[in-house]
């Protein structure tokens, strides 16, 4: 997980008269003295991605965002971020990229996170009821995600899905809709349960398709958990067959709302439910 904490800014100016010549000339002597011991740090950050793999080519000229360093992609996230999700300047926050590949081309792509708990926690100060909003999670705004086209070199605007910003959104991907790319799976919390939607690109945009739970009342009485199975079908969509899962023990004094809790999968089937291209969602027949 990668964290952005805005830094202030000095600015230096430095004035050279005519009769300082012979001083100035010294000074950056010295300057290029240390800058060359400094070089092969400095070279091995500019030709390495965000991931630390080596930078070996350019694409169209230019630098393709995941070939990026490190310094690049967090000035590109920031200000992508600060427009698009209208954070202040000072705001604290984390993000994830998580990379795959998401539409019919060879070039990579990305699901990048934001976590604004720190946000969170300071709107809640300012409404007066910091406990109540606690002893809800946090609940609010304070999870998206932004899809990056790898081939247009582009990062969509925010999907927004109201969660616990106690923990960040759980990305994974599947190969439900081709078996040459992959789509979209979120898993995110509210309180002490947790849900999972997938997510198909329809005009290069994430659109959300199917939503179900993961688990619920987590350390209750009633608590229950669901697992998934994605399966081929005649429409060449994979259907989707939710079975029982179990809970397994949970260690006293956890926190039920940050709790990861391990499940063990049934044969049970709870639902069925199939893809309808009309609707562009996923459906299940009635019990009767």
């Amino acid at each position: 997980m990668l964290s952005y904490e805005p830094l202030d800014k000095n600015d230096v100016i430095i004035f050279v008269s005519m009769k300082k010549k012979i001083f100035a000339l010294l000074f950056l002597t010295a300057f290029a003295c240390e800058s060359s011991s400094n070089q092969n740090n400095n070279q091995e950050e500019s030709n390495t991605d965000i991931f630390g793999n080596t930078i070996t080519s350019n694409r169209n000229g230019r630098i393709h965002l995941l070939d990026s360093s490190k310094t690049y992609i967090e000035q590109v996230l920031h200000e992508h971020f600060q427009k698009s999700l209208f954070l202040s300047k000072d705001e604290k926050y984390t993000y994830e990229i998580h990379k795959s590949d998401l539409n019919n081309d060879t070039i990579k792509d990305a699901i990048i996170t934001i976590n604004r708990l720190n946000f969170a926690k300071t709107r809640a100060k300012e409404s007066g009821k910091p406990h109540k909003a606690e002893a809800l999670g946090y609940m609010g705004p304070f999870n998206a995600f932004f899809f990056y086209n790898g081939r247009t070199d582009e990062i969509s605007g925010p999907t927004v899905i109201p969660s616990s910003p106690l923990l960040p959104l759980e990305v994974s991907f599947e190969n439900v809709t081709s078996i040459d790319f992959k789509s979209i799976l979120i898993d995110y919390r509210i309180r002490n349960s947790s849900h999972k939607r997938v997510y198909f690109l329809m005009n290069e945009r994430p659109e959300l398709v199917f939503d179900w739970m993961n688990f619920d009342g987590l350390g209750t009485s009633n608590q229950e958990a669901y697992g998934f199975k994605f399966y081929d079908s005649k429409n060449g969509v994979k259907n989707i067959r939710i079975t029982e899962s179990k809970i397994s023990a949970i260690p006293e004094n956890s926190d039920l709302f940050t709790y990861e809790p391990q499940l063990i999968p049934t044969k049970k089937i709870v639902k069925e439910f199939f893809y309808i291209n009309t609707k562009g969602k996923y459906f299940t027949l009635k019990e009767d």
